[in-house]
C-alpha cells in the first residue's frame, strides 16, 4: 500500500493542541540537522566556526542546541546551547525539544540536564518527538527530566505493556502502531 509522507511540521500542528492548551512553548532545536528541517536551510546564517548566527529569520523563538560526538566511538561528548541560550535564562517560560525521533534518548537526555542547569525557576521542559521507538528504558529516563513527552507516533504494545500509568499520564500519544 502507498505510504504517505507527512512533514513533521504537520505532525507537530496535530499534535500541538496538545501541547499544553493555553500555553505558548518556546522551541528548543536539538541540533543543526533539526534546525534544517525547521528552517529553510537558505535563512540560517553560519560564520566560519559553523556556528549559528542571529539573523532576522531565525527570531528567538528557537534556542538551538548541538551536540559533538567522538568519531571513533560515536558517543556525545557534549551538547550546549549555540543560539538564544539567553532565552533560556531570561524569564519563566514553556519550553518543548522538538525532534523527528527518539530511539534511546542520549541527545535529549543531555539537552535536558544542559537547559536545566540554566532556565529559569518555573520554567517547564517537555519533548516532543514524531517517531518514538524509546529503547532502553528511554521513556523512564527521559520522564526524570522533561515534564511532559509528546510523541505523533509509536508501538502500541511498548506503550501499553512497557509503560507505567503514571508515565502515560505525562505522554500524550498521537497515533500508536502495531507490528
Amino acid at each position: 500500500s502507498p505510504v504517505d509522507n507527512i512533514p513533521q511540521n504537520v505532525c507537530v500542528g496535530q499534535t500541538e493542541s496538545k501541547l499544553g492548551n493555553n500555553y505558548y512553548y518556546t522551541t528548543i532545536v536539538p541540533d543543526k540537522g533539526a534546525l534544517e528541517k525547521i528552517v529553510n536551510s537558505k535563512d540560517i546564517v553560519y560564520d566560519e566556526n559553523g556556528v549559528v548566527q542571529v539573523s532576522d529569520k531565525l527570531s528567538a523563538q528557537y534556542v538551538v542546541f548541538d551536540k559533538v560526538r567522538n568519531p571513533e566511538t560515536g558517543k556525545i561528548e557534549s551538547i550546549k546551547p549555540i543560539h538564544n541560550e539567553h532565552v533560556l535564562k531570561s524569564i519563566v517560560h514553556d519550553f518543548v525539544v522538538i525532534d523527528d525521533l527518539c530511539e534511546g534518548g542520549g541527545t535529549f537526555m543531555g539537552i535536558a540536564e544542559s537547559a536545566r542547569s540554566v532556565m529559569a525557576e518555573g520554567s517547564t521542559l517537555s519533548l516532543y518527538v514524531t517517531h518514538g521507538i524509546f529503547a532502553e528504558g528511554a521513556i523512564t529516563k527521559l520522564l526524570s527530566v522533561y515534564d511532559k513527552l509528546f510523541v505523533y507516533q509509536m508501538n502500541y504494545y511498548h506503550y501499553f505493556m512497557g509503560t507505567t500509568k503514571e508515565q502515560k499520564e505525562r505522554m500524550t500519544v498521537k497515533h500508536l502502531y502495531k507490528y
